[in-house]
């Protein structure tokens, strides 16, 4: 028998009386299975800070809009300079496709990934990892279809809402892993062992941009289900989400990305299921185990998506205006077997996409060559390194670019409403 769902994610979160706020989960050290709920109300005006003038109004200075903290844990004083000089040169880049308001500030750090673990503590899944990022905060609000969905921090700062959210001080947290030959484009020649770190950072700040599935697997069992996520403030100070809390408390949510993934064998949208799954919840309010409370046809539904998350060329995303799925649709990886946690359906499909211009967001990186030669393998695609198919998706979930300057955007948060949520998560190569 499968285990409890409700082990998913744990959450400490603290009650505020007699006040109606959103709600923020704050996860540090890229430990998403757990998050402290941290008050922010959606009461600050927004701020037009100089920065945010710069770029909307003479495009000048495009590595103004994003900012780094650096922590690089190296004595090699070059090698931090490069790190630095690399990161100007993604702010450029990303800076040059989407037309951004709002600074977005990095927490980077380049270290080795095993220091200070035993190597029964640092295995292949972590030591063999190039590097990962994330969302900081990760916002709940609602979208055209009435469901709500996570978005991340450095999003809704685009949005430029009338009133904000305490946001938190960093939008991104990286890292990136020492272990491996990091090269850069003042080192001369890459080598055939050499990764170019350009291309790995540029692919980790997109995840952190919003590239990324909540869809996660079940702890131990072939089942998948949208993050779970508490609904409203504790009563009791410091409860935690386990087995004695009731179905009612919790609800299932899926990533601002989420909303375009369909199903490649008929184009029908996955949000179906994660409907589903979320009505269920609300109809059966009184039970505490999870799992044990879902009739076949839930359980049935959540092993399907395992079995189609790691059967190739079974999910892809459709973007905004898209009609056709055969000819539009934006394959996921779901190549992999057994499913792995932020590679599965959190990339691109490496089988379809290696060699093109949509080479970026593919879940291992291509080792021995510089981004410039992984563009000129891919047909020299004259918006470089943000692939067509990439740009289509980041345009879907709200950023604005050239060819898109009225972007989507969800409801802002009202109080009286919904409330709004925010969980970090982890992506990596």
């Amino acid at each position: 028998m499968m285990k409890s769902l409700i082990f998913i994610i744990l959450f400490l979160y603290s009650f505020v009386p007699n006040v109606s706020s959103s709600q923020c989960y704050k996860v540090n050290n890229f430990n998403y299975n757990s998050a402290q709920i941290v008050d922010c109300d959606w009461s600050n005006p927004i701020k037009q800070d100089a920065t945010n003038k710069l770029n909307q109004e003479t495009g000048a200075a495009p590595e103004e809009m994003f900012k780094v903290k650096l922590d690089c844990r190296s004595d090699n004083k070059t090698l931090c300079n490069n790190i630095n000089l690399a990161f100007n040169r993604a702010s450029k880049t990303i800076s040059t496709v989407l037309k951004l308001n709002a600074q977005i500030v990095v927490n980077a750090t380049l270290r080795n990934f095993c220091d200070g673990l035993t190597p029964e503590n640092c295995g292949p899944e972590l030591s063999n990892r190039l590097g990962q990022a994330g969302p900081t905060m990760i916002y709940a609000l609602e979208d055209d279809d009435g469901m709500e969905r996570l978005y991340p921090q450095a999003l809704v700062k685009q949005f430029q809402f009338p009133k904000n959210p305490t946001f938190d001080e960093f939008d991104i947290n990286a890292e990136f892993n020492t272990k491996f030959p990091l090269w850069f484009e003042e080192n001369g020649p890459i080598q055939a062992f050499e990764y170019d770190f350009f291309y790995v950072m540029i692919h980790e700040l997109i995840h952190g941009l919003g590239f990324f599935s909540a869809w996660s697997q079940i702890p131990d069992n072939p089942a998948l289900i949208p993050i779970i996520v508490p609904k409203f403030s504790g009563t009791n100070g410091n409860a935690e989400i386990n087995e004695t809390i009731l179905i009612k408390d919790v609800t299932v949510k899926e990533s601002a990305l989420d909303k375009s993934m369909i199903f490649l064998s008929n184009g029908s949208p996955v949000s179906s299921i994660t409907k589903h799954i979320s009505d269920y919840m609300i109809k059966n309010p009184g039970k505490t185990d999870l799992f044990e409370t879902f009739r076949q046809p839930e359980i049935k539904m959540l092993t399907d998506m395992y079995i189609l998350a790691t059967t190739p060329k079974s999910l892809g995303l459709l973007p905004k205006g898209s009609t056709n799925f055969v000819s539009d649709a934006v394959i996921l990886e779901t190549a992999i077997n057994p499913f792995v946690q932020g590679s599965s359906v959190s990339h691109m499909d490496f089988a379809t996409y290696l060699n093109t211009s949509d080479f970026l967001m593919m879940y291992k990186a291509v080792v021995g060559k510089t981004i410039e030669e992984l563009i000129k393998d891919g047909g020299n695609y004259p918006g470089g390194v943000i692939g067509p198919k990439l740009k289509l998706m980041l345009e879907t979930i709200g950023y604005t670019t050239e060819d898109n300057p009225n972007p989507y955007k969800p409801k802002p948060f009202k109080e009286e409403k919904a409330i709004s949520s925010a969980i970090n998560r982890r992506f990596s190569f």
